[in-house]
């Protein structure tokens, strides 16, 4: 789990589980632009 000092002001552990979600899904978008950033090369004749 996360805790970016939020659990420190009160803020609940369901609720600091957002801010998980959201740091993967940014861990996936950065992912998949570094896969269309270089792209694999095709294999010709096929």
């Amino acid at each position: 789990m996360l805790d970016d000092g939020v659990k420190g002001a009160g803020v609940e552990e369901d609720q600091v589980k957002v801010a998980d979600i959201s740091i993967h899904l940014l861990e996936a978008i950065e992912n998949g632009e570094r896969l269309l950033a270089n792209p694999p090369t095709p294999l010709l004749g096929r």
